[in-house]
């Protein structure tokens, strides 16, 4: 499933907006709950020190650890991989971390895969003690609000068909 931002965020969120209202008014009121109860929301997006990314494939393997879920970055490859994408400066394959927070505190992060204008959007993690606010639907939010400044086109959200993915997804990759 993905996301296509052919004409823009704007134009994205008004099409989102008349197909899932009660969708994107919560997304919405969540966002200004976070903003109001937290802090200031503000993403910072580029690529990532090893100590950044050792944090997210922390909070990401205990993520799968409590949800059960098979640990794709249990392996020394993978995670050596990850460091290798950060480390690239290319404009055509690199990696891209996207951490959000509210305040001082940390909310949720995402290390993808930028390829061109697509984000394939690989690892994100949230903090379960917001978990009230959405985190990982409010950071898609503003990465998708972003989108024009990041060169990103298309948010790929990869194989699989789950209403977190869905819930966003204008298109269906053949």
């Amino acid at each position: 499933l993905q996301i296509v931002l052919q004409d823009g965020p704007k134009a994205y969120w008004g099409s989102l907006r008349s197909e899932r209202p009660d969708f994107v008014a919560d997304t919405e009121r969540r966002f200004r709950q976070l903003e109001s109860r937290v802090g200031p929301v503000q993403v910072a997006t580029g690529s990532a020190t090893d100590e950044e990314l050792d944090l997210l494939v922390e909070r990401k393997r205990g993520q799968y650890a409590r949800t059960g879920v098979g640990d794709a970055l249990e392996g020394e490859v993978q995670r050596n991989l990850l460091k290798e994408l950060a480390r690239s400066r290319s404009q055509e394959l690199r990696g891209v971390l996207m951490t959000l927070k509210a305040g001082e505190t940390w909310v949720a992060s995402h290390f993808g895969v930028q390829r061109g204008g697509t984000l394939h959007y690989c690892f994100p993690v949230y903090n379960p003690e917001l978990g009230r606010y959405a985190p990982g639907r409010i950071l898609l939010r503003q990465i998708i609000n972003q989108s024009e400044g990041l060169g990103i086109g298309v948010i790929d959200r990869g194989v699989g068909d789950t209403q977190a993915k869905r819930e966003f997804a204008n298109s269906e990759r053949i």
